[in-house]
Order: C-alpha cells, then sequence, then structure tokens
C-alpha cells in the first residue's frame, strides 16, 4: 500500500483494510473485531459495537420461558422501532460470518471469542431452546425475538398490541380454539413436539377458567419466570 493511491491514507485505516482482505477466513477478521478495530473505534465513537455479554443474557431469558411466552415475545419483537431494528440486524450480520442469513453454533461461539466473553457452558443448550424446529441453527426471526432486551421496552401498551394478535375474536380472551388455530400461523407454526393447547393455556390461566385474560397474559410477559399453572 505504497502507491500514490494511498497518499493520505493512515497507518491505523491500511492496516484495517490489510486485515479485512486476507483470502484465509480463518485469518480475516471478523466484523465483530473490524467493528473494535482501533480505526474505526477512534473516528466513530458512537458506531454500534455488539455487547457478547447482554446478548447471551438476553438469549438465555428467552430460552427459558415458555413456549407460549415465547411466541408472545416474538410478536412483540416486530414491535421495535427502527432504530431498534437496525442494531440487532446488525448484531445478526456481524455474527454470521458466512453470510447465509442463519447462525450456527460454531458461528456464536466464535463471536463471542471474538468479543472476550466467557464461553457460556450452557450455549448449546440455550441455542436449541431458541432453535424452532431443531434445523440446527437460528434464523433472523429467532434472532430477533430472543436478542432483543424485552424488559426495555415492555409495557402495558405493548403487551396489549401482542394480546390483540391471539386474541382473533377481539373478546378480551384468548380461548382454546383461538391458541389452536395459531399453532399453524406465524408466531407458534414451527414449536417441535409442542404441548398440548390445553397445556399452553393453564401455564398462563391462573384463575384455571380456562382461557386467558389480559392481565393474566401481563403477568406472564412481565414475569422473568415461568408462571405457575392454575391448579
Amino acid at each position: 500500500m505504497d502507491g500514490p493511491i494511498w497518499m493520505g491514507i493512515t497507518a491505523d485505516a491500511k492496516d484495517l483494510i490489510q486485515n479485512l482482505l486476507v483470502r484465509d477466513p480463518a485469518k480475516r477478521i471478523t466484523a465483530a473485531q473490524a467493528l473494535r478495530h482501533v480505526w474505526i473505534a477512534r473516528l466513530a465513537p458512537n458506531a454500534f459495537v455488539i455487547d457478547g455479554r447482554r446478548v447471551i443474557q438476553n438469549l438465555r431469558a428467552f430460552a427459558a420461558q415458555s413456549r407460549f411466552k415465547q411466541a408472545a415475545l416474538a410478536v412483540v419483537a416486530t414491535q421495535l422501532s427502527s432504530s431498534e431494528m437496525k442494531q440487532l440486524r446488525q448484531a445478526f450480520t456481524a455474527i454470521d460470518t458466512d453470510n447465509n442469513g442463519t447462525l450456527t453454533l460454531e458461528e456464536v461461539h466464535e463471536a463471542l471469542k471474538s468479543m472476550d466473553v466467557d464461553m457460556p457452558s450452557d450455549l448449546q443448550t440455550i441455542l436449541a431452546a431458541i432453535d424452532v424446529g431443531g434445523k440446527g441453527h437460528l434464523n433472523y426471526s429467532e434472532f430477533l425475538a430472543a436478542a432483543v432486551d424485552h424488559k426495555s421496552f415492555l409495557c402495558e401498551e405493548v403487551c396489549w398490541n401482542a394480546f390483540k394478535y391471539f386474541d382473533r375474536n377481539d373478546d378480551g380472551f384468548i380461548s382454546h380454539s383461538e391458541l389452536e388455530k395459531l399453532l399453524e400461523h406465524d408466531a407458534l407454526q414451527e414449536l417441535p413436539e409442542a404441548p398440548s393447547v390445553r397445556k399452553i393455556i393453564n401455564e398462563v390461566d391462573v384463575n384455571g377458567d380456562g382461557k386467558v385474560e389480559f392481565d393474566e397474559f401481563m403477568r406472564m410477559m412481565l414475569c422473568a419466570e415461568r408462571t405457575t399453572p392454575a391448579s
């Protein structure tokens, strides 16, 4: 990089370019590493950088939820603002090193390693709990639903919009038949070995009337742990 075209280009900028142009993928820096390069960090101090620890924290919290709550959180994720969506898209793209639109265990592992994040011993279990259908990878929708920090924007309005998604006949309840139909719809369609609809409802149905009211739904959404099924 000594020709006239490189005049005025700083040594740090050249170093970044050289690292990005390495032919061997095993030796080439990752997107996450590039974002932390000194040249980018200095010129764009407010640029997006993945918080690996926060991502793992969110993935683990999502994986621990019931299938119904996971589906509800997937609906909530569709209400993200454009800026929030952009950040998660950047995170997904940075981890997806082979650019095939999915994240494998190996890619997530390598991304965390490049971020100097302690590797969770249960990483495979976490990803398996999020991987709808047991495909062996996460698609963007699954990552979006799981990686977002839901606690930061869960409020009554957001929960109400998600509730209305499930309450198809607008009677103020999520019934057995409504949830059964939604098992074939977007948010729930590929749940592996999904429990019976009755069992799903019982996880949320605190008063035991066989259907889910909004306050029960809201309680599920705001509770960090699974709700206790009605006896």
